[in-house]
């Protein structure tokens, strides 16, 4: 098994190298966090959900990219056509499946112009539109609810991947 010690128990020690890029991205974090709550006439319980929102996209692409290409691999063929991709083929992967306008990049992607807003709440309800929120665990319902405007000055963060 990955990352255990030998003895049956899970490894949490970290290399240097490991620990410098989790300070770098922790400081980055705070340095975010700062600039959020200077520069907004919010409070934090206002943006708390969207950021967690926006958190949780961004953990949903990386385990997707991560295992979108051996999914693509092993799709089986007929007639030389490939069939498309489905939220099942993630779900054996324990990954999510993500329709493109709820993929990072695209959210990235947006412009000053676009409704930012409006896409990450499209991009929360694509990725299973059939579930009911799950309350205050999911950060799906209070996106709609937040009082916080996203367009103009707020842009969505572009983090390495973790």
């Amino acid at each position: 098994m990955r990352n255990h010690n030998g003895r049956g128990k899970p490894d949490h020690s970290q290399s240097p190298v490991q620990l410098e890029h989790i300070e770098a991205i922790e400081k980055s974090l705070w340095n975010a966090a700062d600039t959020l709550r200077s520069n907004s006439n919010y409070a934090s319980n206002e943006y708390f959900m969207p950021v967690m929102g926006l958190i949780f996209l961004r953990h949903a692409y990386s385990r997707y990219l991560s295992v979108k290409d051996g999914i693509d691999a092993n799709m089986p063929k007929r007639g030389g056509k490939t069939r498309a991709l489905s939220k099942e083929d993630f779900s054996r992967k324990s990954a999510i499946f993500l329709r493109p306008a709820a993929q990072f990049d695209s959210l990235v992607g947006l412009t000053d112009s676009d409704d930012r807003a409006k896409a990450i709440i499209d991009a929360m309800e694509s990725i299973d539109p059939t579930t009911k929120p799950c309350g205050a665990c999911c950060p799906r319902p209070n996106i709609r609810n937040s009082t916080t405007p996203c367009s103009g000055s707020c842009s969505v963060p572009s983090t390495p991947r973790c």
